[in-house]
């Protein structure tokens, strides 16, 4: 199997869910463990570089973890969190190791499905970001994302409790009202979870959403490239 090298922390409840899901994946299908080398960053640093007009510094603190990866032997190395994605170009030129995205990830997955229309919803400079955005509408699809004061309401939910592990019912309500209410507006016939903790509170949701888990399918593709 190839070795894998995850840049986590970003927060750190998704970077449990990756391993989690990857190895388990793989123990099923071959009885195996895989070998994966997580290189862990803060969560606040990556936030606070995210929001800055420069992105200089979010793109030297994520090129120095795949650096140490490469060192630790890796072959393939993925990004846990979604929002650091918006110095993928910078970082892919300069990466010595392959660089899988989850945006490209869910790119083929989108593909696959029949959605015109999608809410995004994610941590703020995901959802106002063209990083995302950009390439579903690449695939003619519209983007549809929440009012400004349901944005930090997300932001709020994912930096202060999911990020921490942290399941809040009264969060889970305010979460799908929000969603309810891009359906009502906007008619929205998909979600995307657009932050790797999303789907430890999104649980349910009105059977004609088709909901689109960008974590699970990144960490499937993963597993499988391990395993080729």
């Amino acid at each position: 199997m190839k070795k894998l090298g995850l840049v986590g922390g970003t927060g750190p409840t998704s970077t449990l869910l990756y391993y989690k899901g990857i190895t388990s994946i793989v123990h099923k299908k071959m009885g195996r463990l895989p070998n994966i080398n997580i290189e862990s960053l803060s969560a606040f640093d990556i936030l606070d570089f995210s929001n800055e007009v420069n992105h200089n510094h979010l793109a030297e603190y994520l090129l120095s973890s795949f650096k140490i990866l490469k060192a630790a032997g890796c072959e393939i190395g993925a990004l846990t969190g979604l929002t650091p994605h918006i110095v993928l170009s910078k970082i892919r030129e300069l990466s010595p190791v392959k660089i899988v995205s989850i945006i490209d990830t869910t790119m083929d997955y989108v593909d696959k499905i029949k959605v015109q229309k999608v809410g995004l919803i994610g941590t703020i400079p995901t959802m106002r970001g063209k990083f995302f955005r950009e390439a579903f509408e690449e695939h003619g699809i519209q983007v549809i994302t929440p009012e400004n004061d349901d944005m930090y309401t997300i932001e709020t939910i994912i930096e202060k409790e999911l990020g921490n592990g942290i399941i809040n019912e009264k969060s889970q309500k305010e979460l799908l009202k929000i969603v309810e209410k891009m359906q009502d507006k906007h008619q929205i016939d998909s979600l995307v979870l657009g932050s790797t903790e999303l789907p430890l509170l999104f649980k349910k949701t009105h059977p004609e959403l088709t909901v689109i888990d960008a974590m699970q399918i990144h960490a499937n593709v993963l597993a499988e490239m391990i395993m080729s």
